[in-house]
């Protein structure tokens, strides 16, 4: 895994200060792995769309979800579901300690000169 550390280290030169922040993504693709989570310096962890929107029908899902925010915090990292639609949606991650959320319930993509204006 240090091979992988050093490697970012060259292509992104402020890695490690502390502006500079890393995120990682839980995905349903199996993309993610303990093992990176656990060896590289990330603060928030992404909950993919996919999770959020089973949980409804899927008590596995829910658990899941369930998992990696306790995950997140037992770890002191934030978390950032995406895909929130309904208060509903929201309603649950909040009250199971989800940090940040995003999705259509806030706001629909935009250009940025209109996000500027209006937020």
């Amino acid at each position: 895994m240090s091979m992988i550390l050093s490697i970012f280290s060259t292509y992104f030169p402020s890695f490690g200060k502390p502006d500079f922040s890393l995120k990682w993504m839980t995905s349903e693709q199996g993309e993610s792995s303990l093992a990176m989570v656990a060896e590289m310096p990330i603060d928030l962890l992404k909950l993919d769309r996919y999770f959020l929107v089973s949980a409804a029908h899927s008590k596995r899902h829910a658990e899941i979800i369930q998992f990696i925010i306790q995950l997140a915090q037992s770890l002191d990292l934030h978390i950032l579901a995406e895909g929130v639609e309904t208060k509903e949606q929201a309603d649950y991650l909040l009250s199971s300690g989800c940090t940040f959320a995003q999705g259509y319930l806030y706001g629909k993509p935009m250009p940025a000169e209109e996000f500027l204006q209006k937020y």
